[in-house]
């Protein structure tokens, strides 16, 4: 089933694009915790 076409207002487009940049950047801050955690569990040595 399709779901009918919600209008979103340009408030709503502008909070969730807020939204989307914050969780991008948080994601970019992790990303690098979590390879090297990765790398530890696979017996990656990132060191080289």
């Amino acid at each position: 089933m399709i779901a009918p076409a919600v209008p979103i207002r340009p408030a709503g487009v502008d909070a969730l694009k807020r939204l989307q940049a914050e969780t991008a950047a948080e994601l970019d801050a992790l990303l690098p915790a979590i390879l090297d955690k990765e790398d530890i569990r696979t017996g990656i040595d990132s060191t080289s």
